[in-house]
């Protein structure tokens, strides 16, 4: 079976985009028919593959959020895609989402994190395994909710904050995704700013050959994603296939000082030396 694999802020929707594309190039023929029931389960978690025909599981690639539970998805014969995303962008965009989101759990307190996660697709056992992540993932929004808590402090504090909850468990998860074998790491930066070749390395990976035709349906559904979005830059006068330019120090240059990359660094030095050879 295929995965591709990603988490909260490191690329999620472009994730989509390339999965979609992926499964277009597949199934727009073969299994059109299938389209309404296709639909439901491609992006699903933890499904129950074996009451799928064997021949529609080996042609799609699935989706598989939360690097935290990555053991739990792992066997040897799986072809495995992971989208890594620089950290300090992770925390940056997470901490800004996390101020004007609307998801259940960041607006509600004494919700968990992975609400609706865990008990749709984590089972009883894999529950019990992770219970300390699962409590860990709890006192996120104890008394006051997540969003509230957020916007009571400055930035600053908020972005700590932000370190030390949500990106804490992201960037946990990376740093078990990065110490596996017989996977294939991904830059999202290289997703978006050396596209073309990025995607030939994972079909190639994939053993998909349709090239042209995924990447057409990639751009497609990403510009149609991104193109309201601040830290893209549409050149109009640019094809639009070729022209995703993202601004890097939108994130990294208005909120790192001193003080904030001296408790990052206390706190994630040893993510930074497995990241080393990506970044």
């Amino acid at each position: 079976m295929k995965f591709i694999i990603c988490d909260h802020k490191s690329g999620y929707t472009v994730t989509d985009g390339l999965i979609r594309a992926l499964n277009f190039s597949k199934l727009l023929y073969k299994y059109h028919f299938y389209k309404k029931k296709l639909n439901k389960f491609l992006f699903t978690k933890n499904i129950k593959y074996e009451n799928y025909s064997k021949n529609i599981i080996d042609d799609i690639v699935f989706k598989k959020i939360f690097f935290i539970f990555w053991d739990n998805h792992e066997k040897n014969e799986n072809k495995n895609v992971v989208i890594i995303r620089n950290p300090k962008d992770i925390i940056i965009s997470g901490y800004l989402y996390h101020l004007k989101c609307r998801e259940f759990w960041c607006c509600n307190k004494n919700i968990n994190y992975y609400h609706g996660y865990k008990d749709w697709y984590l089972s009883e056992e894999i529950l019990r395994q992770n219970n300390s992540i699962i409590q860990f993932a709890k006192k996120f929004s104890e008394n006051i909710c997540y969003q509230n808590k957020l916007k009571s402090l400055n930035i600053l504090e908020g972005i700590k904050f932000e370190m030390n909850n949500v990106a804490q468990l992201t960037l946990d998860g990376m740093k078990k995704i990065l110490k596996k074998k017989n996977i294939k790491i991904v830059k999202f930066e290289d997703l978006i700013f050396d596209t073309d070749k990025t995607i030939k390395s994972i079909c190639d990976y994939l053993k998909y050959n349709q090239l042209q035709t995924i990447l057409t349906i990639f751009y497609f559904k990403n510009l149609k994603t991104f193109k309201n979005k601040k830290y893209f830059n549409l050149q109009k006068e640019k094809n639009l296939v070729n022209n995703f330019q993202l601004k890097r120090n939108f994130y990294t240059d208005k909120y790192w000082n001193s003080d904030l990359i001296k408790f990052y660094d206390k706190k994630f030095n040893d993510l930074d030396i497995l990241l080393s050879k990506y970044y």
